[in-house]
């Protein structure tokens, strides 16, 4: 009698190669989804270095008088408030129309053209001659835990020059 072969695999070599993907997805998955928040988080710091530059160029650039006669001295922009009001994590909630906030973020040169899950504020903390300063930060959800993120950086003086500081990260870890 001729014994036949059995090809393929038994339970027990399914069943390991199940358990080493399961392992692998326990691992991978975790650090995927941190990588996708840590990508959303630096798209807030780009957005503030954005802010923080246009403070800098209104700043080095004249700025006319109302009448358009004279030159104003030196200075940042005037504050702008949060942007838009609320945070959101829900991108179906999220605010599509950075001009419906009603608020004018013109003298900075910054605007956003998608959806948006954080706000933004900019807020000039000296108008002292020669010590000129501001405050450009940003508040966000993107793992959507009610923990908010805050991030900020400075815009100031030094010997006579207008600089941006360096950031300072509140992550929501």
């Amino acid at each position: 009698m001729i014994k036949k072969m059995q090809k393929g695999f038994t339970l027990i070599e399914l069943m390991i190669v199940v358990a080493i993907i399961g392992i692998l997805a326990a691992v991978a998955i975790p650090a995927f989804v941190r990588y996708i928040q840590d990508a959303k988080s630096s798209e807030f710091n780009m957005n503030l270095k954005a802010i923080a530059e246009g403070a800098v160029i209104f700043y080095n650039n004249d700025q006319p008088t109302s009448d358009g006669l004279g030159i104003l001295p030196k200075s940042l922009p005037d504050s702008v408030g949060l942007t838009p009001a609320t945070v959101t994590c829900d991108k179906k909630a999220a605010n599509h129309d950075w001009q419906a906030t009603g608020l004018d973020w013109s003298d900075l040169r910054f605007e956003i053209s998608k959806v948006f899950l954080g706000h933004y504020e900019w807020e000039r903390t000296s108008t002292t001659a020669g010590a000129h300063a501001g405050l450009a930060s940003a508040q966000y959800d993107v793992d959507c835990d009610a923990t908010v993120g805050r991030t900020t950086v400075s815009v100031g003086q030094s010997a006579g020059t207008m600089r941006i500081g360096s950031f300072l990260i509140a992550d929501e870890d």
